[in-house]
């Protein structure tokens, strides 16, 4: 474009060399800055990021280790509930054979079981679900006791009075409902537990050789 050296293109375009250099450092120092402020930029969105992302792992473990502790004490729960119909079914074969001390032996560890998880401070159960089943188990025992003395002969009035029906056919219907109504508060446990990605603990108890209760699923 121009045929002479350097500096008559720089005089033409009216900037002296020294002008020029002036220019030049100038760009290169606002690039610099301007390279300077784009880096502290991406190194603060880097670490508000990683702000983030660690509050969000934080938050996932926390979660994470409430609900593996519900799960524990749901747990708990419905083992205390399994053991109430293993024993209510040998309640079951004790009044049958006629057995009164085991039978009394037999309603005093059915209570036993009731109160220990009925002691449990409410703040400390789960969710209302585990609430209501472990109100309700106490119910289910102070029923079965008033209905198994009152048809029992010697026990008290009997409200079946029918002179042929045995002592355990007057019995059965209170035992059969309670075996009935911890069953369905042992699913109740279940729905907590699955809610929470679980399920009951596997259990399977047996008496000569007869499975009296187990959680194991059909499948």
């Amino acid at each position: 474009m121009f045929d002479g050296p350097w500096e008559t293109c720089v005089l033409v375009r009216g900037l002296s060399p020294s002008e020029c250099a002036s220019w030049v450092q100038a760009w290169g120092s606002l690039l610099a800055v301007a390279g300077a402020g784009l880096g502290i930029w991406w190194q603060v969105r880097k670490q508000a990021q990683q702000r983030a992302d660690d509050l969000i792992r934080i938050e996932a473990d926390r979660e994470k280790a409430k609900v593996a502790e519900e799960v524990r004490r749901l747990s708990a729960i419905a083992s205390v509930f399994f053991q109430c119909i293993v024993i209510l079914r040998r309640l079951e074969i004790a009044s049958r054979e006629q057995m009164r001390k085991e039978m009394s032996f037999e309603l005093q560890s059915l209570e036993r079981m009731v109160d220990f998880v009925a002691s449990i401070p409410v703040l400390d159960v789960p969710d209302l679900y585990a609430s209501y089943a472990i109100a309700e188990a106490r119910s289910i025992v102070t029923t079965l006791r008033f209905g198994i003395e009152n048809a029992t002969p010697g026990g008290g009035l009997m409200f079946d009075t029918d002179p042929a029906k045995t002592p355990h056919a007057r019995r059965t219907p209170y035992i059969n409902v309670a075996i009935d109504n911890f069953l369905n508060l042992e699913q109740t446990l279940r729905t907590s537990l699955l809610q929470r990605g679980s399920d009951l603990p596997v259990q399977t108890a047996t008496l000569n050789e007869q499975v009296l209760h187990t959680t194991r699923s059909k499948d």
